[in-house]
């Protein structure tokens, strides 16, 4: 009885061991497709949370808002003169 079940459990382990051998080829051979995708959603997001920025993040010494070339940066935080 114990051999028995042990060639099944074998048989069972090849199998789902051969299933996901093919889904992981199936994903990979679609992966390049996924970052035409989301390539283009992560650079928004990026691009989001960097305009979202709670602090004057530009480099250099303080200046008047209008004169540091920084438009999005202008509009954060309080003014400084």
């Amino acid at each position: 009885m114990g051999q028995l079940l042990t060639n099944w459990g074998s048989a069972a382990a090849a199998i789902l061991g051969r299933a996901a051998s093919m889904i992981v080829a199936w994903y990979v051979a679609r992966f390049d497709s996924d970052n035409s995708t989301y390539g283009p959603l992560d650079a928004e997001l990026d691009a989001g949370m960097a305009h979202q920025t709670g602090r004057d993040s530009t480099n250099g010494p303080p200046r008047p808002l209008g004169s540091r070339g920084a438009n999005m940066a202008h509009h954060v935080g309080a003014s400084q003169t």
